[in-house]
């Protein structure tokens, strides 16, 4: 049975959307009580290339899903069927009212060497796309290149790259070259220009405009911070109250053993509230605990009336909805459906699994080469040192067949004597594509020289899995 995973949040009129981590499902749950109101799928949206993550954006009613800038844009409301879209190439960026903003890759990162170096290039025009809920398509040219989208309460602002240009030093003698910007408002609804131009722009950022990612289902912050912004993703405006959430480390505290995820409400600038405040000391004041586990993290959060709702995850353990409430400093998980443990049975709204790779078995013989050489991953004039300063007696395997194919990599670490260490990586994803595990060697370095680990009393039969 393939049960939902929480993975990112959204808020429409039709209740909280709880995606699932892969698969196109969403539980669109009651905002009052988390109570499940309808089960959504669209698996007549061909999945993601491998290694890419679905783009998700939510209108004022629905979702809009994009897999590929290649292959279509679909709305998927409550009610099936929805609209599909053919974008020509371009990527969702925004959703307002009941429409998606899609746009050309923007300009790269152009790096210059030399405090007197000057741009090499010009990225010429841009090019962006509304998608209303009904299926019509407008274009638009831009005659600067699009940098980006914002959204406000009554326009979409694109942001054109105009000059002058500045050169903002990154060190080594290397500068990235920034340019100005002119933001363009266009029409939330009707009729669209063929064409926009930036001198029609202002220079200023405009007021009560969010950022394009922030409206991805995903958190962007890590640590709380109690002046932590909506307009970067960071904070949650709920009603009365704008939410701060994230890992917080009391004062005195071990930073592992210490670490804590918690939230905090404050007033909504213009709205009324009892309890809660705005400044840094008071927030912290009113921290509400929602995990005491150093390795917990939120990955989602949204608004459901005046109250928050995370998703909080954690490495060892199934992931979790919560929703915090500020006035009576609770938090209530919201199990999703009626098996075991709150759990809610997908299996049915699911895509089938791919055919097995043709190369499978050549990748796995090359990850498990790659892993083998740990203990002598780093070369030096003095010879030879393991991937982590006290890492020996390194043991690697292939466990399970496709597609649940893992690396398991066990080894002896000084610093815990007497225990066996293991790390375990999916070698491919869920509808059987290969996944590299990119950067893992690192993360595990990271982690040891950090002491990032679960606590010694977790090992079982002297093996610590982490």
């Amino acid at each position: 049975m393939r049960t939902l995973r929480p993975g990112r949040l959204f808020t429409t009129t039709a209740g909280v959307w709880v995606l699932d981590e892969v698969q196109p499902v969403a539980a669109v749950l009651d905002p009052a009580d988390g109570g499940l109101r309808r089960l959504v799928s669209w698996t007549r949206l061909p999945p993601p290339p491998p290694g890419r993550a679905a783009v998700v954006r939510a209108d004022d009613e629905a979702l809009w899903v994009q897999n590929d800038p290649r292959g279509p844009l679909l709305r998927v409301p409550v009610e099936e069927p929805g609209t599909a879209v053919w974008a020509g190439g371009l990527t969702l960026s925004v959703a307002a009212g009941s429409s998606a903003w899609c746009t050309s890759v923007p300009p790269a990162q152009e790096i210059v060497h030399g405090a007197g170096a000057a741009p090499v290039g010009w990225a010429g025009m841009g090019t962006l796309l509304r998608a209303d809920a009904d299926g019509r398509v407008q274009r638009v040219v831009t005659d600067h290149p699009l940098r980006g989208l914002r959204t406000g309460a009554e326009a979409v602002w694109a942001q054109l790259d105009v000059e002058p240009w500045s050169l903002r030093e990154l060190g080594a003698g290397a500068h990235e070259v920034v340019w100005s910007s002119r933001w363009v408002p266009l029409p939330r609804t009707g009729d669209l220009p063929e064409q926009v131009n930036a001198e029609d722009g202002q220079e200023a950022v405009p007021d009560d405009t969010v950022l394009e990612h922030v409206g991805d289902g995903f958190w962007h912050g890590y640590a709380f911070d109690p002046r932590s912004s909506v307009d970067s993703g960071t904070a949650v405006r709920a009603g009365r109250w704008t939410w701060r959430t994230g890992r917080y480390v009391s004062e005195g505290d071990d930073p592992d053993s210490g670490r804590r995820v918690v939230a905090a409400a404050f007033p909504t600038p213009g709205g009324v509230g009892a309890g809660g405040a705005g400044g840094a000391g008071a927030g912290a004041a009113g921290l509400i605990d929602l995990a005491g586990d150093a390795r917990s993290r939120v990955v989602a959060a949204t608004a459901a009336g005046d109250r928050l709702v995370v998703v909080v995850a954690d490495d060892q353990a199934p992931s979790r909805v919560l929703a915090v409430d500020a006035t009576t400093r609770s938090v209530q998980p919201w199990p999703i459906g009626n098996e075991p443990g709150g759990e809610l049975d997908i299996t049915a709204a699911c895509w089938p699994l791919h055919p097995r790779p043709m190369d499978a078995d050549s990748y796995t013989r090359q990850v498990l080469q790659d892993w083998s050489r740990l203990e002598d991953y780093w070369h030096g004039p003095a010879g030879t040192q393991p991937l982590a300063a006290g890492m020996s007696a390194v043991q690697v395997r292939l466990v399970g067949p496709w597609p649940t194919t893992r690396l398991e990599c066990t080894f002896a670490f000084a610093p815990y004597r007497g225990l066996r260490l293991r790390r375990r990586l999916a070698l491919f994803d869920e509808l059987g594509a290969i996944a590299v595990p990119e950067h893992a060697q690192i993360h595990l370095m990271e982690d040891l020289d950090t002491r990032h680990l679960p606590p010694l009393q977790d090992a079982v039969d002297g093996v610590l899995d982490i």
